[in-house]
């Protein structure tokens, strides 16, 4: 894996920035100082929303898992459960705000900001890998089970098994409706980090 500060270049992202709205960047120090401020604010209210959303996902694993006993759901509760682990640990060290390493004393504010604004990037741009991809494993044991477990054989289209179908598209189209989301938001850091770059002289 990169370096944080180590620009990268993606041409999908580099292409979709593009179609964006332009957003001019003014690099005084009053500007700058607003910026960063208004980035960990952000990410600040981003860190309370998904560690809330982790929590309550581990309550409703342990609540499910109370509901049998049965070896079955000893194994999709600890798959959930791991699954869970770690994306909420991939999210904490790759975009989380307790990985934001503070401003160093050989960085300007305009640096600082890039250095930021590239890390972002990189973990909206990665995040069906480190996050969405924890989950999978769960979701097919779940489908692949209940497939299996009814029907008179693994071709019959029983009720269960149109239901599992419906589910399994469901769980494909809300992940891929949140990856695209997430490389809107890369798109949008490309561009700020380009706009820094045009602005302060180097190329990003």
């Amino acid at each position: 894996m990169s370096h944080p500060n180590t620009p990268r270049k993606t041409g999908s992202i580099h292409a979709l920035w593009k179609t964006l709205p332009s957003e001019p960047v003014v690099l005084t120090r009053e500007d700058m100082q607003l910026r960063i401020t208004t980035l960990k604010a952000k990410v600040k209210r981003r860190d309370i929303n998904e560690y809330l959303g982790f929590a309550v996902l581990f309550v409703l694993i342990a609540y499910v898992h109370s509901l049998n006993s049965g070896w079955e759901n000893w194994v999709i509760s600890g798959l959930m459960t791991v699954g869970a682990i770690a994306a909420c640990w991939n999210y904490r060290r790759r975009a989380g705000g307790s990985a934001m390493a503070p401003l160093s004393a050989s960085e300007n504010l305009t640096q600082f900001i890039r250095r930021e604004l590239i890390r972002q990037r990189d973990a909206a741009a990665t995040f069906w890998r480190w996050y969405i991809l924890p989950f999978v494993p769960a979701i097919v044991f779940i489908c692949v089970l209940r497939w299996v477990e009814t029907g008179p054989d693994l071709y019959a289209l029983t009720p269960m098994r149109i239901n599992v179908l419906m589910v399994a598209a469901l769980c494909v189209a809300v992940g891929s409706a949140f990856i695209l989301w997430q490389w809107l938001q890369a798109a949008s850091y490309q561009r700020q980090i380009e706009d820094l770059g045009r602005m302060s002289g180097h190329e990003v």
